[in-house]
């Protein structure tokens, strides 16, 4: 079963929940990720760009990786 496609987008907010289209396994997976830097969680000293961080789905014979960046005005 194929939920992703490479290049899709999705604007979300973790505190809402499993945004439409996207896979309920790889939501599970990256969610801790995604509330810690919504609350403003600080991965800088893996990051280059503070506003970027990468998730991913532990399938490991169908890994998706997962590029999340805030936006911010």
């Amino acid at each position: 079963m194929k939920f992703l496609k490479e290049g899709q987008e999705f604007i979300v907010n973790p505190w809402v929940g499993l945004p439409s289209g996207f896979c309920p396994w790889a939501w599970d997976d990256i969610y801790k990720s995604l509330v810690g830097f919504a609350a403003d969680g600080n991965f800088g000293e893996w990051y280059e760009d503070k506003n970027i961080i990468i998730a991913c789905c532990t399938d490991g014979t169908r890994p998706v990786y997962f590029k999340i960046e805030k936006l911010v005005d």
